[in-house]
């Protein structure tokens, strides 16, 4: 039964002070209220009773400052019992600094997460200076987070007691903020020379909004102290001497010299583009010489940058490596192709880049921009593959795989003795360490995924492609006799005996050329028979287990976490036999999640990626080996096509002439014919006779037969030409069906398009 005395209200809410108790700050307390006529909650922020300008001051901001990117005051209420100031706010699950305490954060926010992260709060940084405030407390604890319904994070900045009203040029002199993201001369006045009279501007906000910033790309805070807060002086040395563009500084021991850090660490796993911006972000942001520092017109100008630009994911095969790109909206193919080279190694005229079941070149035009392609993400990314074999071109590193050989250096362990303290902190690595393990599962899985996609789809492309090849010899082969048929015909009937075929192109050339393409085509079918891939199987994918064990290991070891957690904030030590029995139960059970989490990588997921990998290398290399053949095959029918359009050519040019001689011999013959009537014999009524009738009409029936047998001929080359455009158009429409047929019968959302030889891909802006 509740215990009544816990109950608290103010006018509209009701909260238990003991269940309901979120957290303190340096000013209030945090509860979570339930409205009493709607059943509504909300966060109650319970200002201490001193501290009523405070309270005032950040109402009166909360009430300007509305933004979807900042927390919403919804009313002022008073604590019934106490009288103290209440601020009702929106609930929120957690904070930033909550969430970078989770073990799947340990070395920072995700790619996709941190994107997320920094446009909400650039834009809710954008409204606080468009309305002339700075926050003067800029940290992980004070950004909250709220879950949309599909799960997704919104992110607000809150804690608005020290926000004021001050123009980026103004000056301001009270100390406020937290150490870890102190400006230098906010640190120096509050804790190296106390009692000193400074004056600070908006370089506050932007020094702190660095710091926090590099907190959640990498998990920890730019310059760490050996003994933390307890070492001041050296915590002041870091970051008012710091070098221009150190972004972070690291003291390993109590002696020791401080190691200058430039570039984000290799456990943040952003892309290279996204390291290289941000890291001269935060160059900048933590500067404490003004005229190098960042302001925030030039912040918001390079973060607009970063968050306008356009994500491509690329999975590139040789490697199995996963990427994004951060390309201009405006960017089109050749774009893309040149920043593929540049992470890859891979010129534009090897990559082969595909998207789902098409060439990517097939789906968009070559001055398309990026921003009008079609949805890319890390599950259906661009999948780019060598047009050349691996094995003769690529650089000793191009195939080393994403991941590393060895993933911890030794195993965890709790130590005899009991020490709640430290059971907790090895507890926390444990998760950590099993969360790592996780990410490796999951892009190990995907992994797997898109190579057995990759193999499948390109197997049916050559299928189909090589199909096509054949019907395309054949109908050239049927082509190339019709035209031996007619020659055979002028030739026997003597019809244009002054025609001469184009230079260098006669029938025995096309014939042989012909002959040529149906030998390749037969070395073609033959090495696609001989090199059938085998179906790749028994992998992670097949049954979709992994992802799920894995996460099954991380919630059962963060239980034993948080059991852990609450040993150690009850205080309670030494435990009681029993429970202190229960607690190394406990330990050895952390270390057996562990164990299995890391043997389910090493000895099962790490084993079947490295298979697949070599797998597709092996199949790349028949492949690679058929499209050197298939590209010779091509460029032959092309030559064979222009020799058939330049010896058809002379058909036209020789009807043309023939039509005209035939045009004069037919004038001729009238006159002759008039002649034959006009004569004395018929105009006297006598009747000619049959034998000078024959001999008159000779000519005329010569040079007829010569006619009549050059227009049959003529009519059937038009016939035979008519004939391939039908035969063209039934293999087309044979491939349309052939498709259909393909992609109803495929487990894969397939779309089968008119796919060209994949080693003939040329950048079309050459």
């Amino acid at each position: 039964m509740m215990d009544q005395s816990r109950l608290k209200a103010t006018e509209n809410y009701v909260y238990n002070a003991v269940d309901d108790y979120i957290g303190k700050g340096a000013t209030c307390s945090v509860y979570k209220g339930i409205r009493k006529d709607t059943g509504e909650v909300h966060a109650l922020k319970i200002f201490e009773k001193r501290l009523t300008t405070i309270a005032e001051r950040e109402i009166v901001a909360l009430r300007s400052l509305k933004h979807a990117n900042i927390v919403d005051f919804i009313a002022q209420e008073t604590d019934r019992d106490t009288g103290r100031v209440v601020a009702v706010m929106e609930h929120c699950e957690k904070s930033l600094f909550t969430a970078l305490n989770e073990p799947e954060n340990k070395f920072g926010l995700s790619e996709d997460e941190f994107i997320r992260f920094f446009k909400h709060i650039v834009e809710g940084m954008k409204h606080l200076r468009q309305h002339g405030f700075l926050h003067r407390d800029i940290k992980p604890g004070n950004i909250l987070i709220v879950q949309n319904d599909d799960g997704s994070n919104v992110y607000k900045l809150s804690d608005f007691g020290t926000a004021k009203p001050v123009l980026e040029t103004e000056a301001f002199q009270s100390l406020v903020g937290t150490e870890e993201y102190l400006h230098p001369n906010i640190f120096k006045a509050a804790f190296i020379e106390k009692g000193m009279s400074r004056q600070f501007d908006a370089a506050a906000d932007l020094w702190s909004l660095g710091a926090t910033l590099y907190h959640a790309a990498t998990g920890k805070v730019p310059f760490q102290p050996h003994q933390g807060r307890n070492n001041r002086a050296v915590m002041f040395q870091m970051i008012a001497e710091k070098p221009f563009g150190v972004i972070a500084g690291e003291q390993r021991s109590a002696t020791g010299n401080v190691i200058w850090i430039r570039e984000l660490p290799e456990s943040c796993q952003f892309s290279r583009w996204l390291k290289e911006a941000l890291t001269d972000i935060f160059k900048h942001l933590m500067e404490g010489d003004p005229s190098k520092a960042m302001t925030f017109d030039s912040f918001f100008n390079a973060a607009d940058d970063i968050l306008g630009r356009h994500i491509v994911h690329v999975f590139t095969t040789t490697s199995a490596r996963h990427f994004r790109l951060y390309m201009r909206q405006e960017a089109e193919f050749f774009d893309l192709q040149e920043e593929i080279k540049v992470e890859t190694n891979i010129p534009p005229k090897d990559q082969v880049i595909y998207y789902e079941e098409s060439l990517l070149r097939d789906i968009v035009r070559q001055t398309d921009p990026l921003c009008t392609y079609p949805k890319i993400s890390d599950s259906v990314p661009l999948v780019l593959i060598r047009a050349t074999a691996v094995q003769s071109c690529v650089m000793p590193d191009e195939i080393r795989l994403w991941y590393k050989e060895t993933l911890f250096d030794s195993e965890p362990f709790f130590g005899e003795e009991i020490v709640l303290e430290e059971d907790f902190k090895k507890a926390k690595s444990i998760c950590e360490s099993i969360a790592l393990i996780q990410t490796y599962i999951e892009l190990g899985c995907l992994t797997q995924t898109l190579f057995e996609k990759t193999i499948n789809r390109t197997e049916r492309w050559k299928g189909i492609l090589v199909s096509r090849l054949k019907a395309e010899v054949e109908m050239t082969r049927n082509r190339i006799k019709d035209l031996v048929h007619i020659h055979a015909a002028i030739t026997r009937g003597g019809v244009q005996p002054g025609f001469q075929p184009a230079e260098g192109v006669s029938i025995e050339n096309l014939k042989a050329k012909i002959n040529s393409c149906s030998s390749q085509i037969t070395n073609i079918e033959l090495q696609s028979q001989e090199h059938v891939t085998r179906p790749f199987s028994d992998g992670c994918v097949d049954s979709n287990k992994c992802p799920i064990k894995i996460a099954r290991f991380l919630q059962q070891a963060k239980l034993k976490k948080q059991a852990f957690e609450m040993l150690r904030r009850q205080r309670r030590q030494p435990l009681p036999y029993h429970e202190a029995q229960l607690h190394k139960f406990d330990r050895k059970q952390l270390v057996t999640l562990f164990r299995k989490s890391l043997t389910l990588w090493s000895d099962h997921c790490k084993v079947k990626v490295t298979e697949i990998h070599g797998h597709f290398l092996e199949w790349h290399s028949s492949f690679a080996k058929l499209q050197e053949k298939i590209e010779m095959l091509q460029k032959e029918l092309r030559a064979t096509h222009s020799a058939i359009k330049k010896y058809t050519r002379q058909f036209q040019v020789n009807r043309d002439l023939l039509s005209m001689q035939s045009s004069a011999s037919g004038t001729s013959l009238v006159s002759m014919d008039q002649e034959n009537v006009l004569s004395p014999s018929v105009t006297n009524g006598d009747t000619p006779s049959p034998r000078n009738s024959t001999a008159s009409s000779g000519p005329f029936v010569a040079v007829a037969k010569r006619r009549e047998l050059a227009a049959n001929l003529v009519n059937q080359l038009e016939e035979v030409q008519s004939g391939q455009t039908d035969m063209k158009r039934m293999i087309s429409e044979s491939d349309d069906i052939q498709a259909q047929s393909m992609r109803l019968m495929s487990l894969d959302d397939m779309t089968l398009i008119e796919i060209p030889s994949l080693g003939n891909i040329e950048n079309r802006t050459t």
